[in-house]
């Protein structure tokens, strides 16, 4: 799916990618791809994405990015260590971590908006991000 498809969905869809059924894994090209003409953006220049995670009850700012140009509709990423608050210890497991999107017109404060029960903006949309457990590969001189 690209921007223009996710347009042509309607008003009813704000964010078409990711959605909550996609696992994004570490070290994997992936696009965000909002509705540009939705109303709650159409109105702004530019957007930014807030991306959260949960941690007793309360999100937690991972990443963002900011000032993006609202018609462009598409945003490329790659996921990367820095999506996860965490190091993985040696010889754990995967980790796999819900994450929290959230789209708002530059202007605005993300943390009242997120926050605050009177906010008109739509609420973060999840998705999950998956990091894999990777042995280190030792060398020995014999």
């Amino acid at each position: 799916m690209d921007a223009t498809a996710c347009r042509k969905l309607g008003n009813a869809y704000t964010v078409c990618v990711p959605s909550y059924v996609d696992t994004w894994e570490n070290g994997t090209a992936h696009n965000f791809i909002w509705n540009y003409e939705q109303p709650f953006y159409v109105s702004s220049p530019t957007i930014s994405l807030y991306l959260y995670y949960k941690q007793n009850f309360a999100y937690n700012l991972i990443k963002n990015w900011t000032d993006m140009s609202t018609s462009s509709g598409e945003l490329d990423v790659v996921v990367d260590d820095t999506w996860f608050p965490m190091t993985l210890p040696a010889g754990s497991g995967n980790q796999t971590l819900t994450l929290f999107g959230f789209f708002l017109p530059s202007n605005l404060n993300a943390t009242y908006e997120l926050t605050s029960t009177t906010s008109s903006y739509p609420r973060p949309f999840n998705f999950t991000v998956l990091r894999k457990y990777r042995r280190m590969e030792t060398n020995s001189i014999r």
